[in-house]
């Protein structure tokens, strides 16, 4: 399968086999032009053909064109059907995220703007220095009807120092009702909506739950939040990366903005 772009005056192109015994036979008897191959992409498991449709997805503005072998169709049934699948499903996910990024660009550009102050006097989580949190176990608690079923766990690797626990958003409520406090609050939202989520933590005033803000998240909750606070730059923040570039600091170890994509590199997640 050919995936290609530029097609006029002269094409950029990828191919994927999903038989491997065929691909090493092709390419030990054709030599495929260097200068215009793209990527290569391989195998029949879901996995193989997400990373190779989103790396092409990635490294692409132009229009795409899929060249298949007609008789992929019937030796390859089920294999060929789930790239296709894959393809449109990767198709439509990031036409929902272009308009997640149409709707909140405004908001991206004001808070990066507002938060940037606070960017300046704050440490770079990702970017740290001999950072004694890299390579630690930690759990991510997002809120949901689980994390209730989850407490006695969750207060018995606080108490005995297991590992690091970050709090997701409105999760928040759950340690501060519960009387025990994460070890990291994180945010990235970027409407001011999310003041209330951390609505107890600043009435009660609460400054021992480190807080790790998105350099784009609603500025309200940068502004009221007691606590220490870390950042981390969103890939929609242009305008802190702008101006961090401008003097000449590190603004490397950024995240994206949409919640199915954050992950924070500085710990691994159990």
């Amino acid at each position: 399968m050919i995936i290609s772009r530029k097609i006029i005056p002269i094409f950029i192109f990828s191919v994927y086999e999903p038989d491997t015994e065929i691909l090493y036979h092709y390419l030990s008897n054709k030599i495929l032009p260097t200068n215009r191959l793209d990527f290569i992409g391989y195998g029949e498991d879901e996995k193989s053909m997400v990373e190779f449709i989103s790396t092409v997805f990635s490294k692409t503005k132009d229009n795409l064109l899929i060249i298949d072998l007609p008789i992929y169709k019937t030796i390859f049934v089920e294999t060929y059907n789930r790239f296709f699948s894959i393809f449109k499903q990767i198709i439509n996910d990031n036409r929902s995220s272009i308009h997640v990024n149409y709707g909140f660009q405004k908001k991206w550009v004001l808070n990066g703007l507002i938060n940037f102050p606070e960017v300046l006097k704050s440490k770079n989580f990702l970017m740290q220095k001999n950072s004694p949190y890299k390579n630690k176990p930690a759990v991510i608690a997002a809120s949901g009807p689980s994390i209730t079923d989850e407490k006695e766990t969750l207060k018995y690797i606080k108490e005995n120092g297991l590992a690091y626990i970050f709090s997701i958003g409105s999760a928040i409520d759950f340690f501060v009702e519960n009387d025990f406090y994460p070890d990291f609050s994180t945010v990235y939202d970027p409407t001011n909506l999310i003041v209330l989520d951390f609505k107890k933590v600043i009435d009660k005033n609460i400054k021992d739950i480190p807080l790790i803000f998105g350099s784009s998240c609603g500025y309200e909750l940068i502004k009221k939040y007691p606590g220490p606070k870390y950042h981390m730059i969103i890939n929609q923040d242009t305008s802190s990366r702008y101006f961090l570039h401008a003097e000449g600091k590190q603004h490397s170890g950024r995240t994206h903005g949409c919640a199915d994509n954050c992950r924070y590199h500085s710990a691994i997640a159990v």
